[in-house]
């Protein structure tokens, strides 16, 4: 069974990393595996989700039409969804490839992804520590635990499973880089923590953890815990130089999409004082997350600064308090430290002091931070355990400690599978959210969206009004219900939501859009022009834009111009089919039936069957 074990002596240790895992080895390998498999393999069954999963597969026509070198030269170099991740993209598009939009397959690869991370962490602790068994309880209360629910059940979180699949990789990469250094083994880190950075940017403190690495379980610098080769700490630094250039360089080309797409929040919206506060609180909740992962939610608004100054004060002193204790543990315990350290290293990038988005914190930001706290928990039971009472009988103790173990898993596969459940449909899930916390306005939201897409406009407009309750002056709420009233025809109403909208914030592209809107449908053609133009100013690639002044110019008699719209958007998004029929109308009313009907071929090639009254004016058999 998966289970806590007595720490084996240093001989013991050194042996494992030079002898193979052994029949012991693969079964607890096994056992991991199906724990994994037990907690999440409820995804296969799940669709897709109405949030942010449209924008990385179900409606993104660059993931849409596969792994072209078109799309792999997009991938290289878009900023879309605020981020630069073109292993993401890619293996988006391979999954499209496969499986089509078929979301089995596509949560299958997310789910096998974070299993093979979990046996490659597995293999490197147990390789460098040489204790199979601790190593295995590690990896499970890892991989098997809820906290890794958001990251295994969310298609558009690929990023994450992917991400650190390939860092587990480096692990063992570099595991075998201490052993015996060579520059191929070197250059095999090296490229595996490049996927994982071109993966997910948030790696950027891989150099970091490799140095926590080289103190234990590696004890390459002078650690009484291990037996490992000693070098010099200029040489241990100079190692990691390629791994801080390649990640300086995701951090950069990460903070620039972001800030392109507005994702960075300003200090008038989130004042540094408000984010520190989030953060130190933030770092004390996923412990305690960690410890009991019941009521866990997929949107945790930030309190901004209504957050109570006592809250991040007695947070600091906590973890303060901690760092010490742990410090003073270094030298007949540095794995302690190392896996405390390790902890809070790789929360940095995801602490909100850089505040991306409007969450507080997510479940999905503590995946790389728990491979430390599942070393504390691994290591430092039993070790505190110890220091309580020493059984009479080893063998009992450990016996027991076995047993323990495998409840704690047992424990946490059980409270997984249900944590998965919620995550079937959008729905669900924000329903599941809007019970935890009434108030929460983001999942209003985007109940009010999924309901919006799906053609449910009371509902949307219920959800979106409900929302506005909690937050009065959201732009972007503002905006979604002024869509969703143009859409039910209360255009009016509509009208006044849009303006007060953008005089909250100018640069919206999409309450400009749902503005055009709102004035075709008034016939003020000009003022809805003028809309869809400054929406294209600050969005150029926007294919509903294009569209919508397509149809604006056309209602004026500029067919012409129009049709030069319509390509456009066909351009940026081949598969919106109803381009094809305006292309085809507005080219025959500008006296290009030969172009209209090249048009038509077109459309019919993407599935689109054109209307009798189009082809009958083309002349062309149906």
């Amino acid at each position: 069974m998966l289970s806590f074990a007595p720490m084996e002596p240093r001989s013991a240790r050194a042996a494992g990393r030079r002898e193979g895992p052994g029949r012991g080895g693969i079964r607890l390998a096994g056992l991991l595996g199906l724990s994994v498999l037990a907690a999440f393999g409820g995804v296969v069954g799940h669709g897709f989700l109405t949030w942010d999963d449209p924008d990385y597969v179900t409606a993104n026509p660059r993931v849409l039409s596969g792994p072209t070198p078109e799309g792999l030269a997009w991938a290289a170099r878009t900023t879309d969804v605020y981020n630069w991740h073109p292993a993401t993209w890619l293996s988006h598009m391979l999954d499209v490839a496969l499986f089509g939009l078929r979301p089995a397959g596509h949560h299958a690869t997310s789910l096998l992804l974070h299993l093979g991370g979990t046996l490659l962490l597995y293999r490197f602790l147990s390789r460098t520590t040489g204790a199979p068994a601790r190593s295995a309880f590690a990896a499970a209360f890892f991989g098997a635990h809820p906290l890794r629910v958001e990251s295994v059940a969310w298609i558009s979180q690929r990023k994450d499973v992917l991400a650190f699949f390939f860092l587990a990789a480096t692990l063992v990469a570099y595991a075998r880089f201490a052993e015996r250094r060579s520059a191929g083994r070197f250059a095999l880190a090296l490229a595996t923590a490049t996927l994982g950075l071109l993966s997910k940017p948030t790696l950027v403190t891989l150099p970091l953890l490799l140095l926590l690495l080289d103190v234990w379980p590696l004890a390459r610098r002078g650690s009484p815990a291990g037996a490992g080769e000693r070098t010099a700490i200029p040489r241990l630094l100079l190692e990691k130089v390629p791994f801080a250039a390649m990640a300086a360089a995701s951090a950069a080309l990460t903070l620039w999409a972001q800030r392109a797409g507005g994702a960075v929040k300003t200090v008038e919206s989130f004042p540094l004082g408000a984010r520190i506060g989030n953060a130190l609180v933030s770092c004390v909740d996923y412990l305690r997350d960690t410890i009991w992962p019941l009521g866990l939610s997929p949107l945790h608004p930030h309190p901004g600064s209504a957050l109570v100054l006592w809250k991040p004060a007695l947070a600091a002193l906590g973890l303060l308090a901690a760092t010490v204790l742990l410090a003073r543990l270094r030298r007949s315990r540095p794995e302690l430290l190392v896996g405390w350290l390790w902890y809070l290293v790789a929360l940095a990038p995801m602490s909100g002091i850089v505040q991306v988005g409007e969450q507080a914190r997510a479940d999905r930001y503590s995946y790389v931070p728990s491979v430390g706290l599942a070393i504390l928990v691994a290591w430092g039971v039993p070790a505190a355990l110890s220091r309580i009472r020493a059984p009479s009988d080893p063998a009992t103790g450990a016996r027991a400690l076995r047993i323990a173990g495998a409840l704690v898993v047992v424990a946490l596969v059980a409270v997984s599978r249900v944590q998965t459940s919620y995550w079937r449909d959008t729905e669900t899930l924000f329903r599941r959210a809007v019970e935890l916390a009434p108030e929460n306005a983001g999942a209003h939201r985007i109940l009010g969206d999924h309901h919006a897409l799906s053609g449910d406009l009371a509902r949307a407009e219920e959800e979106f009004r409900a929302a506005l309750r909690s937050r009065p002056e959201d732009a972007a709420l503002l905006s979604n219900l002024g869509g969703v009233l143009v859409r039910r025809g209360e255009i009016e109403e509509a009208v006044e939501m849009l303006r007060r909208s953008i005089r909250i914030d100018p640069r919206s592209a999409a309450a400009r859009i749902n503005l055009g809107l709102a004035y075709a449908a008034l016939g003020r053609l000009q003022a809805a022009e003028a809309e869809f133009e400054a929406s294209l100013a600050l969005r150029p690639g926007e294919a509903s834009a294009h569209y919508d002044l397509g149809n604006t110019l056309a209602r004026q008699g500029r067919f012409s111009e129009a049709a030069a719209r319509f390509r456009r958007t066909i351009e940026l998004d081949p598969g919106m089919t109803d381009a094809y029929r305006a292309l085809a109308w507005a080219l025959l009313l500008s006296g290009d039936a030969d172009g209209a009907r090249d048009a038509v071929r077109a459309g019919r090639e993407r599935g689109f069957e054109p209307p009798r009254d189009l082809l009958e004016a083309l002349s062309v058999p149906r």
